[in-house]
C-alpha cells in the first residue's frame, strides 16, 4: 500500500543524510555557545528574604467606638513591595552609585521581582543586574525599606487619640458648663407656682359664676312670686335670706366675687319697691357674672402661656442634660480606648522582619548556557529534518517531473 508507513525508508534517508543532520546540529550548538560566551551579558541575582510575623496577642476594645486598623494579607504584602513610592526610595538612597539608566522608579523597578513560599508570610525579593555587588545593594536596600514602610501601617501606629481625647474633654466641660448656666436662670418653680395660683383662681371663678347664676335664678323666681301673689311673709323673708346669704358671700375672701353690690332694704317696703330692689339685684349680679367671665378668660389664657413656656424651659433643660450625658459618655469610651491602645502599644504585634539580607552572588543567574545549548540543538536538529523533507518530497518530485 502506498500509504503504509516504510521505517526502512526513512533510516535510509537519515543515514545518506547523516552528515548535514550532524552538520546542522552541532552548528546551532556551537552558535548558542558563542551567542551565550561573548553576545549575551552576565546577569547576577541577589535576593532578600522577609518574613511576616504574626502577634500572639487579641486585644478587645471598647465597643462603643470601634476603630478600623489595617489589616494588610499576606498576599497583598507581595503586591505592596514594589509600589512606585517605594522604588522612588531605593533610588533616592542610592542615587549617588546608580547609573544614569536606572535613576528612575520606572527603571528600578524593571530589576525587580517579588515570590512568596509556604503560606505566604516567606517573601523572597529579588534583583536581576549585571553587577554583582549593585544588585546586593539594591536589594538590601529595597528590604530595609519595604519593612520600615509596611510596619508604619501596623495597627499600633497612628491610631493615637490625644486629640479626640482633648476635644471630647472640651465638649464635657462646655456642656457641663451651659447646664450649671441655665440652671442658674431657670424658672421652672416660678412657673409651676404661677400655674398652681392660676388654677386655683380658676376654680374659684367658676365656683363663683356658678353661685352667682343660681343667686340669679333665685332673684328671679322671687321677683315672680312677688308680681303674682303680692308681698307677704313669706317673700319677704326669703328675699331677707336671698340679701343675707350674697352678703356673706361677698364677705367671704375667697369666693371670687368683688364686694361691690350694696344689699339692703329698710325695714318696711311695698311690693314695687322689693320688685324694684330684686331687678337692681339681678342686674348687679349679672355685671358680676360678666366681670367673673372676663377674669377666667384672663386665668386661661395666663395658665396656657405659662405651660407653653414651662415646657420650653423643661424641653432645654433635658436638652442640656442629653448633651453633658452623651459628652461624658463619649468621653469615658475614649479615655478607656485609649488606655486600651497604650496597652496593645506595649503588647508585640505581627510586624515585617528582614531575616536574611542578600549577599554578594558568585555566579551569574544567565544567561543559562546548557539551556541554550540544549535548545539551539534541538533547533539545529529539527532544521535539518526540515531541510530533508523539502528535498525528498518536494525538490526531487519537481526534479523528476522536468526529466520527463
Amino acid at each position: 500500500m502506498q500509504n503504509e508507513f516504510d521505517l526502512h525508508h526513512y533510516a535510509a534517508l537519515v543515514a545518506r543524510y547523516w552528515g548535514l543532520i550532524l552538520g546542522l546540529t552541532v552548528g546551532a550548538m556551537l552558535v548558542a555557545v558563542l551567542v551565550t560566551r561573548f553576545l549575551l551579558p552576565a546577569q547576577y541575582e541577589a535576593t532578600a528574604t522577609v518574613v511576616v510575623t504574626k502577634s500572639g496577642y487579641t486585644v478587645d476594645f471598647e465597643p462603643l467606638l470601634q476603630m478600623a486598623a489595617p489589616n494588610i494579607s499576606d498576599k497583598a504584602h507581595a503586591a505592596l513591595a514594589k509600589n512606585a513610592e517605594l522604588q522612588q526610595q531605593v533610588v533616592e538612597e542610592l542615587f549617588a552609585v546608580l547609573p544614569q539608566g536606572l535613576r528612575s522608579a520606572e527603571a528600578m523597578g524593571r530589576l525587580w521581582s517579588v515570590s512568596a513560599a509556604g503560606d505566604s508570610s516567606i517573601l523572597r525579593l529579588k534583583v536581576t543586574y549585571r553587577d554583582p555587588e549593585l544588585a546586593r545593594d539594591i536589594a538590601n536596600v529595597w528590604a530595609a525599606k519595604f519593612v520600615e514602610q509596611m510596619n508604619d501601617l501596623l495597627p499600633t501606629a497612628g491610631l493615637e487619640l490625644e486629640q479626640p481625647l482633648a476635644r471630647a474633654d472640651t465638649n464635657l466641660r462646655a456642656a457641663e458648663q451651659a447646664l450649671i448656666d441655665f440652671r442658674q436662670t431657670d424658672t421652672t418653680g416660678v412657673l409651676s407656682a404661677r400655674i398652681a395660683g392660676e388654677t386655683q383662681a380658676l376654680a374659684d371663678y367658676r365656683a363663683a359664676e356658678t353661685t352667682l347664676e343660681l343667686a340669679v335664678l333665685d332673684a328671679q323666681r322671687l321677683k315672680q312670686q312677688l308680681q303674682s301673689a303680692g308681698a307677704g311673709p313669706d317673700q319677704t323673708g326669703q328675699l331677707a335670706v336671698l340679701l343675707t346669704e350674697l352678703n356673706a358671700l361677698m364677705a367671704r375672701g375667697d369666693s371670687g366675687l368683688p364686694v361691690q353690690i350694696a344689699l339692703d332694704l329698710p325695714g318696711e317696703v311695698s311690693v314695687s319697691e322689693q320688685v324694684q330692689a330684686l331687678d337692681g339685684l339681678i342686674l348687679a349680679l349679672r355685671a358680676q357674672q360678666q366681670m367673673l367671665t372676663t377674669a377666667r378668660a384672663g386665668a386661661e389664657t395666663r395658665i396656657l402661656q405659662a405651660q407653653g413656656e414651662l415646657q420650653r424651659v423643661q424641653t432645654e433643660m433635658d436638652r442640656l442634660l442629653w448633651a453633658r450625658s452623651l459628652a461624658e459618655e463619649t468621653y469615658k469610651a475614649l479615655a478607656r480606648q485609649s488606655e486600651e491602645l497604650r496597652i496593645a502599644a506595649e503588647l508585640p504585634t505581627g510586624q515585617l522582619h528582614l531575616v536574611s539580607p542578600a549577599v554578594l552572588p558568585d555566579r551569574p543567574s544567565s544567561p543559562k548556557a546548557p539551556f541554550n545549548i540544549a535548545v539551539a540543538a534541538l533547533l539545529g536538529l529539527a532544521t535539518a529534518v526540515l531541510w530533508l523533507v523539502v528535498v525528498e518530497y518536494v525538490l526531487k518530485p519537481v526534479q523528476s517531473n522536468g526529466r520527463s
